[in-house]
This record gives C-alpha cells, structure tokens and sequence, in this order.
C-alpha cells in the first residue's frame, strides 16, 4: 500500500512536471459533506487530491502518469481526482 508520505511524492511529481496545482487535499467530514464526497473520501485521511492542470495535454499527461504510478484517477471534467486506491 502507498503511504501517506509517498503519495506526497507522487503527487509533487505529477503537479511539478505538468503544472498541476491542488485544489483540494485533506478535508475534514463537514467540509466533505459540504461538497458532495462520500463517506468513505480518501480526502479524509489525506490520501486523495483533486488537481487542475494549465493545458489539456497537461492532464493526460499527469492522468497516465498517475495511472502508472499505481494511484486511482478519475476524471471530473473539470478536475483530475486522484488517490491511493482501496
């Protein structure tokens, strides 16, 4: 299982070579709720992040990345979410 330190790593990694910036890390459960997560979010432990990219080319970049590095990604249209699977 990724821990939480490497999936740090990771995340730079995709964030620094497709400029990618986090909008949204750890939540606590209000604020999950607040936004529509589901009870069981990665966000809670910190394991998940939602990202935006500057190019689309950037995205799937950073989205086939992430794929390889072994972490879930799900594509929000707007957003890639991104997580430590289960």
């Amino acid at each position: 299982m990724i821990d939480f330190v490497e999936f740090v790593h990771r995340v730079y990694i995709l964030a620094k070579n497709w400029n990618g910036s986090v909008t949204s890390w750890v939540r606590s459960s209000g604020h999950n709720q607040s936004v529509g997560g589901v009870s069981n979010s990665r966000h809670l432990e910190g394991l998940a992040v939602d990202m935006v990219f500057e190019t689309k080319e950037g995205k799937a970049h950073a989205a086939k990345r992430a794929k390889e590095m072994g972490l879930f990604v799900k594509d929000e249209k707007d957003h890639l979410h991104i997580g430590v699977p289960r």
